[in-house]
């Protein structure tokens, strides 16, 4: 039998388990929601006045909720289902593999599992990932070629997303301050990631456990594909509430960079819930 692809989180974490299985505190349910949802098919194959109402919809919803949802992005569902098989296949490496990247060309600190500095249950965070600077994926003719196009393909369709989202908010709020150069100028390959999340399954208090603890995301934009599991929790009115899962929709969540004086966005904290046994 083969290494376990899974990191060694009840060895590693077992007093931490221990101590705080008791006190471990009642799940609480949260009320599922359905976020924004923007149609970017308005944006090149309407009027004008429906061009600007699709702009108008992106900034009122990141004003008001921080998060929206986007459909036809542009993205191929095919682009999006060979990025899912080959994240599949990644994470399916032995645990060693992945920890010294073996037959991988990521720089050290890309692949991450767990929370070294957590000391009770809320601060755990039961998943691993690969977070994955463009310029690492780009010229790295060392990663197996299937994988690197597929992160190259994708990275490069989710970019075109993004920059055409950072330019209509930097239209709708910034116009005055001229800062639409600022985000073509700024994000750079060297300044934006690929991340790739993996859930293990979690044996022990499942419905309670943090796939990702609460946070909010320290950059301008960050563009999320969901599975059909869910998990995704976001603070909205000050109460936890669940996004509802759209396969055919990208997640948008605006970020702590977007954070300037003279914009009234505000990064929403959020986490990632375990709802499920198996693994995701």
């Amino acid at each position: 039998m083969g290494e376990s692809p899974d990191p060694p989180f009840e060895t590693t974490y077992k007093n931490l388990l221990d101590k705080n299985l008791a006190e471990a505190p009642p799940a609480v349910v949260a009320e599922e929601c359905e976020l924004p949802l923007i149609d970017m098919k308005q944006l090149w194959v309407g009027d004008r006045e429906e061009r600007e109402a699709c702009k108008k919809l992106i900034a009122g919803a990141s004003q008001e909720w921080g998060f929206f949802q986007v459909i036809n992005h542009g993205i191929s569902g095919e682009v999006i289902d060979r990025m899912r098989a080959e994240q599949v296949k990644l994470f399916k490496k032995p645990f060693h593999d992945k920890k010294t990247y073996k037959d991988l060309n990521f720089s050290a600190g890309s692949y991450r599992w767990g929370t070294p500095s957590a000391t009770c249950l809320k601060q755990l965070s039961w998943s691993e990932a690969f977070h994955v600077q463009l310029t690492d994926i780009l010229p790295s003719p060392a990663l197996d070629d299937t994988l690197r196009s597929s992160m190259e393909q994708f990275a490069s369709k989710v970019s075109e997303v993004a920059q055409q989202l950072a330019d209509i908010l930097a239209e709708e709020m910034m116009s005055e301050y001229d800062q639409r150069g600022f985000f073509r100028e700024k994000c750079l390959p060297y300044s934006c990631y690929l991340r790739l999340n993996r859930y293990p399954a979690c044996p022990i208090l499942y419905n309670q456990m943090m796939g990702i603890m609460p946070h909010t995301d320290s950059d301008f934009l960050t563009v999320l594909h969901q599975d059909n599991v869910g998990g995704l929790q976001l603070v909205k009115d000050g109460s936890w509430v669940a996004v509802k899962p759209n396969p055919h929709a990208l997640v948008i969540n605006i970020g702590d960079l977007f954070q300037v004086p003279y914009i009234y966005i505000y990064p929403k904290n959020h986490a990632c819930t375990l709802y499920s046994l198996r693994p995701r």
